[in-house]
């Protein structure tokens, strides 16, 4: 099992699971867990694309949207009946350059920003962090600040290992990123990085949490 989530607006469950012999599927259950029904409709490549999907890595109900490896975002406009790949994102012009982590070439974390309805951030391992403004058509990398210091240029445009990533819920435009090398913080939309990391015991880590009431780690 690769995802395990549950939408508070529906109160749907959403499972991701790959096996070696049955490959990636992804089932919703609208009772409660108590019967599921496949969800995978258009979830994959197209032949000619040359991709193989690997696994479902992250789901983000708000949207109904998937981040999956490797490297790729799905979308569907009918709670999960249909999907459809992000093609902008998929063909960067920098993907050549992204690697697999540990875990493969994922995409850790998918932020529907709600103050700016076109606008979607998406964590990449191993990547970095990269915003659209316009719906998914476009991307930007956005990594200024952040250390890669597993690469041989240190502060890279691409190739950063996002772990986690969040929206201030109190701060707009204010991010922040558990990376593999170390805590940031950005004020301005991802548009640079400030390391936060000072005082914790260690710079790499995966797990990070908001404080709701105030917005901040």
């Amino acid at each position: 099992m690769n995802y395990l989530g549950w939408d508070s607006r529906t109160g749907y469950l959403w499972a991701a699971a790959t096996t070696a012999w049955w490959g990636t599927d992804l089932q919703v259950s609208k009772n409660g867990g108590k019967t599921w029904q496949k969800s995978s409709s258009g979830i994959g490549f197209a032949k000619e694309r040359g991709l193989n999907l690997n696994r479902i890595w992250k789901l983000v109900p708000d949207r109904v949207s998937r981040g999956a490896d490797p490297g790729a975002l799905f979308c569907s406009d009918n709670g999960g009946q249909n999907w459809y790949e992000v093609p902008g994102l998929t063909q960067h012009p920098t993907r050549e350059k992204w690697m697999p982590g540990g875990g493969g070439l994922m995409v850790h974390c998918i932020l529907p920003d709600p103050g700016h309805p076109n606008r979607i951030y998406a964590g990449i391992s191993v990547a970095g962090c990269f915003r659209s403004d316009d719906d998914g058509a476009t991307w930007r990398p956005l990594n200024k600040g952040v250390l890669a210091d597993f690469q041989p240029q240190k502060y890279p445009e691409i190739g950063q290992c996002v772990h986690s990533m969040h929206l201030s819920s109190s701060n707009p435009d204010w991010l922040f990123q558990q990376n593999h090398c170390g805590l940031y913080r950005s004020q301005n939309a991802a548009e640079d990085w400030t390391d936060i990391s000072q005082g914790l015991p260690s710079r790499f880590g995966f797990a990070s949490l908001l404080d709701p009431p105030a917005g901040n780690l």
